[in-house]
């Protein structure tokens, strides 16, 4: 069990180091709330129910 514990452990360390140069990229770049532009729908939500008006 805990060889699992590290593992996760160094993976969220990792993902923890990519978080911050993304932030540090975004603040020196001044994109910090940066919005794609354009018509595009996220991963998972290529088909998007329709909302009915009432």
């Amino acid at each position: 069990r805990a060889r699992e514990n590290k593992g996760i452990m160094h993976k969220l360390e990792v993902e923890k180091a990519l978080h911050l140069k993304e932030l540090i990229s975004r603040v020196k770049s001044g994109k910090l709330f940066y919005r794609p532009e354009g018509d595009y729908l996220p991963v998972g939500f290529e088909t998007l129910p329709r909302l009915q008006k009432q």
